[in-house]
């Protein structure tokens, strides 16, 4: 008599299918959390947060110049322009 039971083979296939589809479907579930764990810690403001698309343009345009005016290149207003010349 043989310890080990021999299942049929609808029933191996049936039970590996099982296992695949609950290993995607966790790995699904995992990679939604994780998206939203990590927008979580980086504080984004989605669209449910700041509003319709309309707001969303003007703020992302509002903050886009103030960007663009940080980064801009500022010259001292007492720069001896001459001077800066003969060095060059």
């Amino acid at each position: 008599m043989n310890p080990y039971p021999v299942d049929p083979y609808w029933m191996v296939a049936l039970k590996a299918l099982l296992v695949v589809v609950g290993l995607l479907t966790a790995f699904a579930f995992m990679t939604l959390i994780e998206r939203r764990l990590l927008a979580r810690f980086q504080v984004r403001m989605g669209p449910n947060r700041l509003g319709p698309m309309r707001t969303w343009k003007r703020a992302r345009r509002r903050r886009s110049i103030k960007v663009m005016k940080a980064k801009a290149v500022r010259r001292p207003t007492t720069t001896n322009r001459a001077f800066k010349a003969t060095i060059q």
